[in-house]
Protein backbone atom coordinates (compact mmCIF):
# COMPACT_ATOMS: atom_id res chain seq x y z
CA UNK A 1 0.00 0.00 0.00
CA UNK A 2 1.19 3.55 -0.45
CA UNK A 3 1.12 3.89 3.21
CA UNK A 4 3.46 1.17 3.84
CA UNK A 5 5.73 2.85 1.17
CA UNK A 6 5.81 5.62 2.70
CA UNK A 7 6.40 4.46 5.82
CA UNK A 8 9.52 2.50 4.74
CA UNK A 9 11.00 5.42 2.90
CA UNK A 10 11.53 6.50 6.35
CA UNK A 11 13.05 3.90 7.39
CA UNK A 12 16.43 3.72 8.27
CA UNK A 13 18.74 2.42 4.91
CA UNK A 14 18.99 -1.36 5.11
CA UNK A 15 16.02 -1.78 7.58
CA UNK A 16 14.56 -5.25 6.78
CA UNK A 17 11.40 -5.97 5.06
CA UNK A 18 11.58 -2.69 3.11
CA UNK A 19 13.69 -3.97 0.52
CA UNK A 20 15.05 -0.75 -1.75
CA UNK A 21 12.21 1.79 -0.57
CA UNK A 22 14.84 3.07 2.60
CA UNK A 23 17.48 3.76 -0.24
CA UNK A 24 15.53 6.59 -2.17
CA UNK A 25 12.38 9.04 -2.78
CA UNK A 26 12.79 9.75 1.09
CA UNK A 27 10.48 12.78 1.96
CA UNK A 28 12.95 14.41 4.13
CA UNK A 29 14.59 17.17 2.79
CA UNK A 30 18.55 17.27 1.80
CA UNK A 31 18.60 16.59 -1.75
CA UNK A 32 21.59 15.77 -3.69
CA UNK A 33 22.02 15.15 -7.74
CA UNK A 34 22.66 11.54 -8.90
CA UNK A 35 25.32 12.88 -11.38
CA UNK A 36 25.43 9.04 -12.84
CA UNK A 37 22.01 9.45 -14.22
CA UNK A 38 21.52 11.01 -17.75
CA UNK A 39 18.28 12.18 -16.11
CA UNK A 40 19.63 13.60 -13.65
CA UNK A 41 16.73 13.00 -10.79
CA UNK A 42 16.66 14.11 -7.41
CA UNK A 43 17.09 12.23 -4.80
CA UNK A 44 16.31 12.44 -1.32
CA UNK A 45 17.70 10.92 2.14
CA UNK A 46 16.08 11.54 5.70
CA UNK A 47 17.57 14.19 7.55
CA UNK A 48 18.87 13.56 10.83
CA UNK A 49 16.90 17.15 12.48
CA UNK A 50 14.74 19.59 11.19
CA UNK A 51 18.01 21.60 12.40
CA UNK A 52 19.91 19.58 10.00
CA UNK A 53 17.86 19.99 7.21
CA UNK A 54 17.74 23.84 7.53
CA UNK A 55 21.40 23.86 6.80
CA UNK A 56 20.95 22.03 3.36
CA UNK A 57 18.22 23.96 2.19
CA UNK A 58 20.26 26.62 -0.32
CA UNK A 59 21.48 22.77 -1.77
CA UNK A 60 17.80 21.76 -2.37
CA UNK A 61 17.21 25.16 -4.08
CA UNK A 62 20.12 24.76 -6.18
CA UNK A 63 19.60 21.03 -6.98
CA UNK A 64 16.12 21.76 -8.10
CA UNK A 65 16.86 24.01 -10.75
CA UNK A 66 19.31 22.08 -12.49
CA UNK A 67 17.90 18.92 -11.73
CA UNK A 68 15.43 16.92 -15.05
CA UNK A 69 11.50 17.49 -14.83
CA UNK A 70 9.81 14.54 -13.47
CA UNK A 71 8.23 12.29 -15.56
CA UNK A 72 5.45 9.69 -15.28
CA UNK A 73 8.14 6.84 -14.97
CA UNK A 74 10.52 8.49 -12.90
CA UNK A 75 7.87 8.32 -10.10
CA UNK A 76 8.85 6.32 -7.33
CA UNK A 77 7.35 2.43 -7.81
CA UNK A 78 4.81 2.89 -5.02
CA UNK A 79 3.17 6.26 -6.61
CA UNK A 80 3.29 4.61 -9.76
CA UNK A 81 1.56 1.44 -8.67
CA UNK A 82 -1.03 3.93 -6.46
CA UNK A 83 -1.75 6.00 -9.92
CA UNK A 84 -1.55 2.39 -12.33
CA UNK A 85 -5.27 1.20 -11.72
CA UNK A 86 -7.25 3.61 -13.62
CA UNK A 87 -10.78 4.76 -12.78
CA UNK A 88 -13.17 1.96 -12.00
CA UNK A 89 -16.12 1.90 -13.85
CA UNK A 90 -18.45 3.19 -11.53
CA UNK A 91 -17.36 5.56 -8.52
CA UNK A 92 -17.59 3.97 -4.93
CA UNK A 93 -19.54 6.79 -3.54
CA UNK A 94 -21.46 9.75 -4.97
CA UNK A 95 -19.79 12.39 -5.95
CA UNK A 96 -19.00 15.23 -2.78
CA UNK A 97 -18.59 17.70 -6.03
CA UNK A 98 -19.59 18.64 -8.96
CA UNK A 99 -16.95 17.76 -11.64
CA UNK A 100 -15.35 20.89 -12.14
CA UNK A 101 -15.86 22.85 -15.56
CA UNK A 102 -14.03 22.39 -18.79
CA UNK A 103 -15.31 25.50 -20.51
CA UNK A 104 -15.92 28.39 -18.98
CA UNK A 105 -16.95 31.77 -21.20
CA UNK A 106 -15.07 34.79 -21.64
CA UNK A 107 -17.78 37.43 -22.05
CA UNK A 108 -15.08 39.66 -23.15
CA UNK A 109 -13.31 39.84 -20.25
CA UNK A 110 -9.40 40.39 -19.63
CA UNK A 111 -8.01 37.15 -18.91
CA UNK A 112 -4.34 36.85 -16.58
CA UNK A 113 -2.48 33.87 -16.86
CA UNK A 114 0.09 32.95 -14.14
CA UNK A 115 2.30 29.55 -14.51
CA UNK A 116 3.57 27.28 -11.82
CA UNK A 117 4.36 28.78 -8.77
CA UNK A 118 5.77 26.45 -6.32
CA UNK A 119 5.22 26.82 -2.70
CA UNK A 120 6.89 30.87 -2.97
CA UNK A 121 4.65 33.28 -1.77
CA UNK A 122 6.22 36.44 -2.42
CA UNK A 123 6.66 35.63 -6.11
CA UNK A 124 3.39 34.44 -6.40
CA UNK A 125 1.96 38.17 -4.72
CA UNK A 126 4.16 40.17 -6.87
CA UNK A 127 2.95 38.40 -10.12
CA UNK A 128 -1.03 39.16 -9.03
CA UNK A 129 0.58 42.66 -8.36
CA UNK A 130 1.86 43.56 -11.57
CA UNK A 131 -1.34 41.88 -13.37
CA UNK A 132 -3.26 44.57 -10.84
CA UNK A 133 -5.39 41.95 -9.51
CA UNK A 134 -4.37 42.77 -5.65
CA UNK A 135 -3.58 45.74 -3.87
CA UNK A 136 -0.53 46.37 -1.89
CA UNK A 137 -1.37 43.80 1.46
CA UNK A 138 -1.94 41.31 -1.25
CA UNK A 139 -5.07 40.13 0.21
CA UNK A 140 -7.66 42.42 -1.44
CA UNK A 141 -9.00 41.48 -5.20
CA UNK A 142 -8.80 44.98 -7.44
CA UNK A 143 -8.89 43.03 -10.97
CA UNK A 144 -13.12 43.71 -11.34
CA UNK A 145 -14.12 41.17 -13.92
CA UNK A 146 -10.67 40.20 -14.69
CA UNK A 147 -10.72 36.18 -15.15
CA UNK A 148 -7.27 34.66 -13.50
CA UNK A 149 -6.13 31.73 -14.20
CA UNK A 150 -3.10 29.60 -12.43
CA UNK A 151 -2.01 26.55 -14.69
CA UNK A 152 -0.98 24.58 -11.71
CA UNK A 153 1.88 23.62 -9.74
CA UNK A 154 1.18 25.53 -6.34
CA UNK A 155 2.43 22.20 -4.30
CA UNK A 156 6.18 21.73 -3.76
CA UNK A 157 9.50 23.08 -3.62
CA UNK A 158 8.86 25.86 -1.39
CA UNK A 159 7.91 26.49 2.22
CA UNK A 160 4.03 28.28 1.15
CA UNK A 161 1.87 25.57 -0.36
CA UNK A 162 -0.78 25.93 2.11
CA UNK A 163 -0.70 29.78 2.22
CA UNK A 164 -0.74 30.12 -1.83
CA UNK A 165 -3.95 27.66 -1.83
CA UNK A 166 -5.44 29.61 0.65
CA UNK A 167 -4.93 32.94 -1.15
CA UNK A 168 -6.71 31.23 -4.39
CA UNK A 169 -9.32 30.79 -2.87
CA UNK A 170 -10.02 33.94 -1.02
CA UNK A 171 -9.28 35.44 -3.98
CA UNK A 172 -11.54 32.91 -5.65
CA UNK A 173 -14.57 34.50 -3.52
CA UNK A 174 -13.88 37.89 -3.98
CA UNK A 175 -13.85 37.90 -7.61
CA UNK A 176 -16.80 36.57 -8.26
CA UNK A 177 -18.30 39.40 -6.43
CA UNK A 178 -16.95 41.67 -8.66
CA UNK A 179 -17.87 39.85 -12.00
CA UNK A 180 -14.33 38.30 -12.37
CA UNK A 181 -12.93 34.79 -11.78
CA UNK A 182 -10.55 32.83 -10.38
CA UNK A 183 -9.06 29.24 -11.81
CA UNK A 184 -6.66 27.07 -10.68
CA UNK A 185 -5.77 24.00 -12.79
CA UNK A 186 -3.96 21.28 -11.27
CA UNK A 187 -0.26 20.24 -12.15
CA UNK A 188 1.88 16.91 -11.79
CA UNK A 189 2.99 17.84 -8.34
CA UNK A 190 -0.66 18.06 -6.93
CA UNK A 191 -1.23 14.27 -8.36
CA UNK A 192 2.34 13.91 -6.89
CA UNK A 193 1.51 15.07 -3.68
CA UNK A 194 -2.21 13.41 -3.56
CA UNK A 195 -0.19 10.00 -4.65
CA UNK A 196 2.13 10.21 -1.20
CA UNK A 197 4.89 11.10 -3.49
CA UNK A 198 6.97 14.27 -1.29
CA UNK A 199 10.17 13.78 -2.78
CA UNK A 200 10.27 18.06 -3.61
CA UNK A 201 8.62 19.24 -0.22
CA UNK A 202 10.37 21.40 1.97
CA UNK A 203 11.27 21.51 5.29
CA UNK A 204 9.04 24.68 5.57
CA UNK A 205 6.46 22.89 3.26
CA UNK A 206 6.03 19.82 5.42
CA UNK A 207 6.03 22.05 8.83
CA UNK A 208 2.84 23.75 7.34
CA UNK A 209 1.34 20.96 6.89
CA UNK A 210 2.45 19.09 10.11
CA UNK A 211 0.82 22.62 11.31
CA UNK A 212 -2.75 22.27 9.76
CA UNK A 213 -2.75 18.51 11.15
CA UNK A 214 -2.16 19.15 14.13
CA UNK A 215 -4.75 21.65 14.46
CA UNK A 216 -7.45 19.82 12.74
CA UNK A 217 -6.68 16.61 15.16
CA UNK A 218 -6.32 18.60 18.87
CA UNK A 219 -2.65 16.92 18.64
CA UNK A 220 -0.14 19.01 21.38
CA UNK A 221 2.16 21.03 19.23
CA UNK A 222 5.10 19.89 17.54
CA UNK A 223 3.40 16.30 17.92
CA UNK A 224 3.25 15.93 14.33
CA UNK A 225 7.27 17.82 13.63
CA UNK A 226 9.32 15.43 13.36
CA UNK A 227 10.37 13.97 9.80
CA UNK A 228 8.37 10.77 10.22
CA UNK A 229 5.46 12.54 11.92
CA UNK A 230 5.51 15.29 9.50
CA UNK A 231 5.62 13.42 6.18
CA UNK A 232 2.83 11.19 8.01
CA UNK A 233 0.75 14.03 8.62
CA UNK A 234 1.33 15.72 5.25
CA UNK A 235 0.19 11.91 3.83
CA UNK A 236 -3.23 12.37 5.90
CA UNK A 237 -3.41 16.01 4.62
CA UNK A 238 -3.39 15.14 1.34
CA UNK A 239 -4.35 11.35 0.62
CA UNK A 240 -7.45 10.77 -1.59
CA UNK A 241 -10.68 11.63 0.54
CA UNK A 242 -9.09 13.95 2.69
CA UNK A 243 -9.16 17.81 3.32
CA UNK A 244 -6.83 19.11 0.88
CA UNK A 245 -7.52 16.55 -1.87
CA UNK A 246 -11.21 18.00 -1.57
CA UNK A 247 -9.80 21.07 -2.54
CA UNK A 248 -7.71 19.93 -5.40
CA UNK A 249 -10.26 18.01 -6.74
CA UNK A 250 -12.74 21.35 -7.47
CA UNK A 251 -10.00 22.51 -9.49
CA UNK A 252 -9.72 21.45 -13.23
CA UNK A 253 -6.92 20.01 -14.89
CA UNK A 254 -7.83 20.70 -18.83
CA UNK A 255 -10.11 24.28 -19.00
CA UNK A 256 -11.03 26.50 -21.94
CA UNK A 257 -12.02 30.25 -21.59
CA UNK A 258 -13.29 31.03 -24.37
CA UNK A 259 -10.65 30.69 -27.17
CA UNK A 260 -7.78 30.14 -25.00
CA UNK A 261 -7.24 26.67 -23.93
CA UNK A 262 -5.01 25.91 -20.73
CA UNK A 263 -3.60 22.79 -19.29
CA UNK A 264 -0.52 22.19 -17.16
CA UNK A 265 1.63 20.41 -19.50
CA UNK A 266 -0.54 20.29 -22.94
CA UNK A 267 -3.03 19.22 -24.32
CA UNK A 268 -2.47 16.47 -27.06
CA UNK A 269 -5.10 15.01 -29.86
CA UNK A 270 -5.74 11.73 -27.76
CA UNK A 271 -6.92 13.91 -24.72
CA UNK A 272 -9.18 15.66 -27.07
CA UNK A 273 -10.48 12.11 -27.91
CA UNK A 274 -10.67 11.55 -24.68
CA UNK A 275 -13.04 14.87 -23.72
CA UNK A 276 -12.61 17.46 -20.94
CA UNK A 277 -15.31 16.81 -18.58
CA UNK A 278 -14.55 13.33 -18.46
CA UNK A 279 -10.95 13.56 -18.09
CA UNK A 280 -11.74 16.44 -15.17
CA UNK A 281 -14.28 14.46 -13.34
CA UNK A 282 -12.10 11.15 -13.04
CA UNK A 283 -9.48 13.23 -11.15
CA UNK A 284 -11.55 14.73 -8.98
CA UNK A 285 -13.18 11.42 -8.40
CA UNK A 286 -9.42 10.05 -7.73
CA UNK A 287 -8.95 13.44 -4.95
CA UNK A 288 -12.29 12.63 -3.94
CA UNK A 289 -11.81 9.16 -2.92
CA UNK A 290 -14.47 7.82 -5.39
CA UNK A 291 -12.14 6.34 -7.72
CA UNK A 292 -8.64 4.29 -7.49
CA UNK A 293 -6.53 6.28 -9.71
CA UNK A 294 -6.65 9.69 -12.12
CA UNK A 295 -7.62 8.46 -15.79
CA UNK A 296 -4.47 7.46 -18.22
CA UNK A 297 -4.54 10.77 -20.43
CA UNK A 298 -3.27 12.28 -17.29
CA UNK A 299 -0.73 10.20 -15.74
CA UNK A 300 0.95 8.50 -18.97
CA UNK A 301 4.48 10.55 -19.63
CA UNK A 302 2.23 11.81 -22.53
CA UNK A 303 -0.39 12.79 -19.97
CA UNK A 304 -1.53 16.31 -20.01
CA UNK A 305 0.05 16.99 -16.67
CA UNK A 306 3.28 15.18 -17.59
CA UNK A 307 4.11 15.71 -21.23
CA UNK A 308 7.23 18.04 -22.49
CA UNK A 309 5.71 17.89 -25.86
CA UNK A 310 5.48 21.74 -26.24
CA UNK A 311 8.06 22.27 -23.86
CA UNK A 312 11.45 22.21 -26.12
CA UNK A 313 13.91 24.40 -28.55
CA UNK A 314 12.57 25.52 -32.22
CA UNK A 315 14.15 22.27 -33.85
CA UNK A 316 11.39 20.27 -31.84
CA UNK A 317 8.20 22.72 -32.47
CA UNK A 318 8.27 22.76 -36.63
CA UNK A 319 7.98 20.39 -39.43
CA UNK A 320 5.85 17.63 -40.09
CA UNK A 321 6.71 15.60 -36.67
CA UNK A 322 6.63 18.48 -34.77
CA UNK A 323 4.25 19.83 -32.29
CA UNK A 324 3.11 23.05 -33.91
CA UNK A 325 0.99 20.62 -35.84
CA UNK A 326 -0.04 18.64 -32.76
CA UNK A 327 -1.29 21.47 -31.65
CA UNK A 328 -2.91 23.10 -34.61
CA UNK A 329 -5.14 19.77 -34.90
CA UNK A 330 -6.15 19.95 -30.94
CA UNK A 331 -7.32 23.92 -31.86
CA UNK A 332 -8.83 22.91 -34.39
CA UNK A 333 -11.02 19.94 -32.57
CA UNK A 334 -11.53 22.66 -29.97
CA UNK A 335 -12.18 26.17 -31.77
CA UNK A 336 -9.54 27.72 -30.03
CA UNK A 337 -6.99 30.23 -30.74
CA UNK A 338 -4.20 29.51 -29.02
CA UNK A 339 -3.36 27.39 -25.83
CA UNK A 340 -1.44 28.39 -22.48
CA UNK A 341 1.10 26.05 -20.29
CA UNK A 342 3.82 26.05 -17.98
CA UNK A 343 5.80 22.74 -16.38
CA UNK A 344 8.70 23.24 -18.43
CA UNK A 345 10.63 26.61 -16.95
CA UNK A 346 11.70 29.21 -19.81
CA UNK A 347 15.05 30.38 -18.40
CA UNK A 348 14.44 32.95 -21.13
CA UNK A 349 11.23 33.94 -19.66
CA UNK A 350 7.43 33.88 -21.09
CA UNK A 351 7.72 33.02 -25.06
CA UNK A 352 5.02 31.91 -28.03
CA UNK A 353 5.68 29.32 -30.49
CA UNK A 354 4.16 27.98 -33.66
CA UNK A 355 3.16 31.83 -34.65
CA UNK A 356 1.57 32.88 -31.47
CA UNK A 357 -0.78 29.75 -31.01
CA UNK A 358 1.60 28.27 -27.94
CA UNK A 359 2.49 30.58 -24.58
CA UNK A 360 4.59 28.94 -22.12
CA UNK A 361 4.38 30.69 -19.19
CA UNK A 362 5.99 28.66 -15.90
CA UNK A 363 9.22 31.33 -15.95
CA UNK A 364 10.89 29.34 -12.56
CA UNK A 365 9.81 32.65 -10.36
CA UNK A 366 10.00 30.18 -6.82
CA UNK A 367 13.02 30.22 -5.38
CA UNK A 368 12.90 26.29 -5.30
CA UNK A 369 13.39 27.01 -9.25
CA UNK A 370 14.96 29.77 -10.58
CA UNK A 371 13.86 32.67 -8.81
CA UNK A 372 13.32 34.11 -12.10
CA UNK A 373 11.37 37.90 -11.75
CA UNK A 374 7.87 36.55 -11.48
CA UNK A 375 5.98 37.65 -15.37
CA UNK A 376 2.55 36.33 -16.80
CA UNK A 377 0.60 37.68 -19.71
CA UNK A 378 -2.59 38.97 -20.33
CA UNK A 379 -4.95 38.29 -23.01
CA UNK A 380 -7.51 40.69 -24.30
CA UNK A 381 -9.05 39.83 -27.21
CA UNK A 382 -6.62 38.94 -29.68
CA UNK A 383 -3.73 40.40 -28.30
CA UNK A 384 -1.34 38.24 -25.73
CA UNK A 385 1.13 40.89 -23.91
CA UNK A 386 3.70 39.76 -21.53
CA UNK A 387 3.58 41.33 -18.02
CA UNK A 388 7.01 41.50 -15.93
CA UNK A 389 8.05 42.67 -12.52
CA UNK A 390 10.93 44.60 -12.21
CA UNK A 391 13.84 42.47 -9.42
Amino acid sequence: TVERALLCTMAPIGHSGCGPWSTAHIPGLTNFIDSSSSRRHVHLHIPRSWSHARKHLAAVTAAAATAAAVSFSALPTHAREALSKGPGTKPKTPPATSAPRAYVEQNGRRIVAVGDLHGDLMPALKALQLAGLVDETGGKWIGGTTILVQVGDILDRGDHELSIMRLFRRLEKQAAKAGGAVHTINGNHEIMNVAGDFRYVTPGGMKQFANMFEQRNGAAPGAARSPRGAAAARREMLKPGSEVAMQLAKNPTVLQVGDTLFAHAGVLPEHVSYGFDKLNEQVAGWMEGRYPAPPRPVIDDNGVVWNRTYGGGPESMYGPQGACPLLNKVLEDTHAKRMVIGHTPQEAGANAECRGKLWRIDVGQSRGILGAAPQVIEIVGDSVKVLQARR
